[in-house]
C-alpha cells in the first residue's frame, strides 16, 4: 500500500492548480494565434475565446480536485476500517486467551474432582478388605481353648448371627456411599463437559469471526491498492497534459510575449502616471489626517486641563488618555496625565510611568531637569521637607504644578 504524506499530497494540489492555470494560458494563447480575419483580429472577440476556455479548464480543474479529494476521504476511511479492525482483532484474541485459561481451570477442576472419587473408591476398597478379613477371622475354628459346652456354641452362634447382620448392614452403607459418589460425579462430570462444549463452541465462532475480520482486511488492503494506482493514474495523465501543453506553447508564448509587450509598455506608462498621482493623493490625505490629529489632540488636553480645575480628576484622565492615543508623541500629553497622576489622583507608579515618557519625547525641555527631579522624588522611599520645597512641592496633594498646553 502506497502512502503518501499530508506536505507531499498539498504540493501535489497547489502544483496542479499552477498547471491548469498555465494550460489555461497557453490554450488561450494558442485560440490567439489560430484565429484569422477582421473578427478574429478583434481584442473584444480574442478575449471573449480566451476566458470561455478558462472557464473550461477551470471546470475541468475543479473536477480533477473534487477527484483527488474523494480519492483521499476513501483512503482515510480505508485506514479507520483498518484500525478498527485490527483493534477488534486484538480484542478477539484477548477473549480467547481468556477463554482458554477458563477451559483449563474447568479441566483442573475436574481433576481434582477424579481424584477424590478415586480416593473414595480406594477407601471404600479398604473398608471391604478389613471387612473380609474380619469375616474370615470369625470363621476359622479356634484351636484352643476346647470346644465350650452346647450353651457356649449357643453364644457363638448369636454372635455370627449380629456380625453378619453388621456386615451386611456396613456394605449396604457402603453401597449407597459409592452410588451416591458416583452419582455426583457423573454430574459434575456433565457438567464440566458440557461447560468445556460450550467453550469450545465459544472459540470456534470467535475464531470464525477472526477469519472474517481477515478477510475483510484482506479486501481493504486491495481496495487500498486500488485507490492509490488510480492516484497515480491521474497524476501520470496530467503530467502528460502538462509536457503535452508545454512542448504546443513554447513558440506560441514567445510569438504572444512579442505582441503584446507594446501594450504592456502602454500599460505600464499609464499605471505609473496612476501611481504618481495616488501618491500625490495619499501625500495630501496624511498631511490633512496629521493636521486634524494635532487639532483633536490639542482639543482633549485642553479639555483634561478644564476637567482637572473643575475636580473631574476621572474626566481629565480619560480626555489626556484620548490625547495620547491620537497622538502618541505629544510630550504634553504625558507631562499632564503625569501632574495629574501625581498632585490629584495619589498615582506614584502611574505619574512615573507618564514622567518618563515625557522625558523621553522631550529630553531638551526647559522643564526636564525639574521633572527628573519630580522623578526622583516619586522614586524614593523618603522625601524631607526640604526636598519638597526645593522642587517646588508645596507637600504629597500639593498642586504647586503647572498644566501645559499645547502650542504647536
Amino acid at each position: 500500500m502506497i502512502r503518501m504524506p499530508k506536505k507531499a499530497f498539498l504540493f501535489l494540489w497547489f502544483a496542479l492548480v499552477c498547471v491548469g492555470m498555465g494550460i489555461g494560458g497557453l490554450i488561450s494563447l494558442s485560440v490567439l494565434d489560430k484565429s484569422t480575419g477582421p473578427a478574429a483580429s478583434s481584442p473584444r472577440h480574442s478575449l471573449k475565446n480566451v476566458a470561455r476556455e478558462n472557464k473550461r479548464l477551470l471546470l475541468e480543474k475543479e473536477e480533477s480536485e473534487k477527484e483527488l479529494a474523494k480519492a483521499a476521504l476513501e483512503l482515510q476511511e480505508i485506514k479507520n476500517d483498518r484500525a478498527q479492525l485490527l483493534d477488534r482483532i486484538k480484542q478477539l484474541m484477548m477473549e480467547k486467551d481468556d477463554l482458554s485459561q477458563e477451559r483449563d481451570q474447568l479441566r483442573q477442576g475436574l481433576a481434582a474432582v477424579e481424584d477424590t472419587i478415586g480416593q473414595s473408591t480406594e477407601e471404600i476398597t479398604r473398608l471391604r478388605s478389613e471387612l473380609e478379613s474380619a469375616r474370615k477371622a470369625l470363621q476359622q475354628p479356634a484351636a484352643t481353648p476346647p470346644p465350650p459346652p452346647a450353651a457356649g456354641v449357643g453364644q457363638v452362634d448369636k454372635l455370627r448371627i449380629a456380625f453378619s447382620r453388621e456386615e451386611k448392614e456396613i456394605r449396604k452403607d457402603m453401597e449407597f456411599i459409592f452410588d451416591r459418589e458416583r452419582q455426583k460425579f457423573k454430574k459434575e462430570a456433565g457438567r464440566l463437559q458440557g461447560e468445556i462444549v460450550k467453550l469450545e463452541s465459544q472459540a470456534a465462532g470467535r475464531e470464525k469471526g477472526m477469519k472474517e475480520l481477515n478477510r475483510r482486511l484482506l479486501e481493504i488492503q486491495k481496495t487500498s491498492k486500488q485507490a492509490a494506482q488510480e492516484k497515480n493514474r491521474l497524476q501520470k495523465d496530467w503530467a502528460e497534459k502538462l509536457k503535452q501543453a508545454q512542448a504546443q506553447g513554447a513558440d506560441k508564448l514567445k510569438a504572444a510575449e512579442n505582441r503584446w509587450t507594446g501594450r504592456v509598455r502602454d500599460s505600464e506608462t499609464k499605471l505609473h502616471a496612476l501611481q504618481s498621482k495616488d501618491e500625490e493623493r495619499r501625500v495630501t490625505e496624511e498631511q490633512l489626517r496629521s493636521s486634524v490629529t494635532r487639532d483633536w489632540t490639542k482639543l482633549y488636553v485642553r479639555l483634561g486641563a478644564l476637567e482637572t480645575r473643575q475636580g473631574n480628576f476621572k474626566e481629565a484622565e480619560n480626555a489626556f488618555k484620548q490625547a495620547i492615543f491620537l497622538q502618541p508623541t505629544s510630550g504634553v500629553a504625558h507631562y499632564n496625565l503625569g501632574v495629574l497622576y501625581d498632585d490629584y489622583m495619589a498615582r506614584p507608579d502611574l505619574a512615573i510611568r507618564e514622567y518618563e515618557q515625557y522625558l523621553l519625547l522631550t529630553p531638551n525641555a526647559q522643564d526636564a531637569k525639574t521633572v527628573q527631579g519630580w522623578l526622583q522624588y516619586l522614586k524614593s522611599s523618603v522625601a524631607s521637607e526640604k526636598e519638597r520645597d526645593a522642587w517646588n512641592r508645596p507637600g504629597p496633594a500639593g498642586i504647586g504644578k503647572t498644566l501645559k498646553q499645547m502650542l504647536f
